[in-house]
């Protein structure tokens, strides 16, 4: 059973998980109301059970940064959606060349609004998107 969604006076929500996996993630965040930053609609499991495919997020001014790496074995190749509606580009981390991702999308994910890219990465290798609005 649910336990059920507690606020406080300034309007913050909790509550309980007992039992953590993906849907009783899933389940808790739709019932707070919370969306996802970043998605992953279709990402596979990684193969060498080495290492894994993490990101980190930033916000400076009117630009999102995100900072994806790969620190498998595997080569990686899923859309990611990143919230908001943007239009993205690769900075390339190691040569400093920056170059417009032409590929992208706009959607609507349960009222939210979503720009879906395609991320490729080699085995233990990082890039940054950078969207603008």
């Amino acid at each position: 059973t649910d336990s059920p969604v507690n606020e406080n006076a300034q309007g913050g929500r909790s509550l309980f998980i007992a039992h953590i996996d993906e849907k009783s993630l899933h389940s808790a965040f739709d019932r707070l109301g919370v969306s996802a930053d970043v998605r992953f609609p279709r990402m596979g499991i990684l193969e060498s059970g080495r290492g894994e495919l993490s990101y980190l997020h930033r916000k400076v001014a009117d630009t999102e940064i995100y900072f994806f790496a790969n620190s498998s074995d595997d080569r990686v190749d899923t859309p990611v959606e990143l919230r908001g509606t943007m239009k993205p580009s690769v900075w390339n981390p190691y040569t400093g060349e920056i170059e417009k991702i032409e590929n992208f999308e706009h959607l609507n994910v349960n009222g939210e609004d979503y720009t879906r890219i395609q991320l490729t990465l080699d085995p233990v290798q990082s890039t940054l998107i950078v969207c603008t609005k």
